[in-house]
């Protein structure tokens, strides 16, 4: 199985080290990789959804999102909102959403 997930942080780290431990999971991360086989920040818009048929991942994780400190980041939400178009439009099966409410 492939995941995606987004995120720099520290659960996105995590998550993606835990993951890519088992097998049979294959982990691509969007915005913490130090290789240029990942990109380093989120693409939007159409190359986003090219990324997402590309690497053809069965699940994406977006856990690239603001604290309750930051709760109404616009860019945030918009961020999110362009990333579940992609999804839907690369025909992605599975999309968890980190939440902070």
């Amino acid at each position: 199985m492939h995941i995606f997930i987004t995120g720099s942080g520290q659960l996105a780290r995590l998550v993606a080290a835990v993951l890519g431990a088992r097998p049979g999971i294959r982990v691509t991360s969007a915005t913490h990789a130090d290789d240029a086989a990942h990109p380093k920040s989120l693409p939007r818009g159409r190359a986003l959804e090219e990324l997402l048929r590309e690497l053809s991942p069965a699940v994406v994780l977006h856990l690239d999102q603001p604290g309750e400190e930051a709760f109404g980041d616009r860019a945030g939400q918009l961020q999110t909102i362009d990333l579940l178009g992609a999804c839907a439009a690369a025909g992605v099966g599975r999309v968890v959403l980190r939440s902070s409410t």
